[in-house]
């Protein structure tokens, strides 16, 4: 019985969840079985439970009946689900008006209907979002309306008009939104997607009056800025509604959309078009402004880390270092000082602070293998600059034994990382006064496919 279905759903309950469900369960309109409120009241007593416990609570001096208190948990299941629609009803107002003008069409109540209408309507209004399910219920409340028109006067003018213009706005937002999840996830897990209708959908996008309306907008450039990279005008278009439309949209949206603009300048960073770097930037700092990287009063590590290193490629040290502390809290517990210690180094070798960054990266243990594969990179780096050559010397030995015997990295990867240091040793090796072998050098490096902290080394050559 702990480990059935009702159990666990009634023990993520808070207090106030488990208070408000006990009165529903005790009312007498929702339920009239004494049995049901007593094994409820024994749920609501004992941290644990099981079945022969709870048979003695309910029944007293009886010999147990499996099947029965079995039948006694089912009812109290259904009883929960009934309360969880309930409660999604009390908390969102049209879904609830939307019933209403049902329940009151069916009766054929025209004063009601109509009271019914206006207030659904206000509500409507009074919703400060855009987004595609705006335009759900405001087809809805035109369907609703259509149809007991209907029913009231047959041979009077229907407002079909406004069905169809309502429905055809939401469709068109919501197909957009659902081609542009398809385009970012099979991105990423290599699975295709088939959306029908596309290039229609995209034709009428762009026909007044839909390309005035935000949310097909957005995701008409979200989309263009994906299947179109070539074409930077998608991503400025994108980031100018997106930046003007900001408080249209639900925050798990804004998310969403923050992430294709970010993915979007990271493709084209990749590609060598630094430029991107600023655009990034100014989206990381207005999501955080707006809250949308942090979810469940947590961030990503991975957008943590991705934050810190574009400050620094930036060169805004005070603000990266007010972003690395001030954040570390919103990190998982069990990544936090990790990552709070390894972004910290980063700052301090970035900003000539070695001998503060050596003290974290010497003492840093994880499991993540980018931050391993990062903290050595950083610490080969310190010891170059400080020319202090015999711990280079036994880095550049133990790192090269941490890439062959990995067995979590690429072969692309371990051999980029055999590249890095390979060239660390040639400058080690070289004869700089020789300027044939220095320029020879220097070629090597610019050619080399797969060459992790190719600028570095450039400079080092240079130095």
């Amino acid at each position: 019985m702990y480990n059935s279905k009702f159990i666990q759903i009634w023990s993520e309950f808070n207090k106030a969840e488990q208070n408000r469900f006990y009165r529903f369960v005790h009312s007498p309109y929702h339920n009239k079985h004494e049995e049901v409120k007593s094994l409820l009241d024994y749920c609501q007593t004992h941290e644990r439970t099981d079945w022969a416990a709870a048979w003695d609570f309910i029944y007293p001096n009886s010999n147990y009946n499996d099947a029965k208190i079995r039948n006694l948990l089912s009812y109290l299941q259904k009883l929960l689900d009934k309360f969880l629609v309930y409660e999604l009803l009390e908390q969102d107002d049209l879904q609830s008006s939307t019933l209403l003008l049902q329940a009151y069409r069916k009766r054929k109540t025209q004063k009601a209907f109509d009271g019914a209408m206006r207030y659904a309507q206000l509500q409507l209004e009074k919703t400060p979002l855009r987004d595609a399910e705006y335009y759900f219920w405001e087809y809805k409340l035109q369907s609703e309306s259509d149809i007991h028109q209907e029913q009231r006067n047959p041979m009077k003018a229907r407002n079909l008009q406004e069905v169809h213009d309502s429905f055809e706005t939401y469709y068109l937002a919501k197909k957009l939104h659902l081609a542009v999840a398809a385009l970012a996830h099979q991105a990423i897990f290599k699975t295709e997607y088939r959306v029908d209708n596309i290039e229609a959908v995209l034709d009428l996008a762009r026909q007044v009056p839909y390309r005035d309306i935000p949310a097909i907008a957005l995701y008409y450039y979200c989309y263009l800025a994906q299947t179109e990279p070539e074409n930077e005008s998608h991503f400025f278009k994108l980031k100018t509604q997106l930046l003007k439309h900001l408080h249209l949209f639900p925050t798990q949206e804004l998310k969403g959309l923050f992430i294709v603009a970010i993915n979007y300048c990271i493709r084209q960073m990749n590609k060598g078009e630094e430029r991107y770097t600023l655009e990034i930037f100014d989206l990381y700092k207005e999501g955080l402004n707006l809250g949308v990287f942090i979810e469940n009063q947590e961030i990503s590590r991975f957008t943590y880390k991705n934050i810190v290193s574009t400050g620094l490629k930036l060169r805004e040290f005070e603000w990266t270092k007010d972003f690395i502390t001030n954040y570390a809290p919103f990190l998982a517990f069990e990544h936090r000082q990790t990552n709070l210690d390894y972004n910290l180094a980063k700052y301090y070798y970035i900003t000539g602070q070695y001998e503060d960054a050596m003290q974290l990266l010497l003492t840093l243990q994880s499991d993540d293998l980018s931050i391993n594969l990062g903290a050595r990179v950083t610490l080969l780096k310190i010891y170059y600059e400080l020319e202090e050559w015999q711990p280079l010397e036994s880095l550049v030995e133990s790192f090269g034994a941490f890439v062959r015997r990995n067995k979590a990295m690429s072969e692309y990867h371990k051999k980029s990382y055999k590249n890095l240091l390979r060239f660390v040793q040639k400058l080690l090796n070289y004869n700089f006064y020789d300027a044939k072998e220095r320029e020879k050098l220097r070629l090597a490096i610019q050619t080399e496919e797969g060459l992790p902290e190719r600028d570095w080394l450039l400079e080092r050559l240079e130095k």
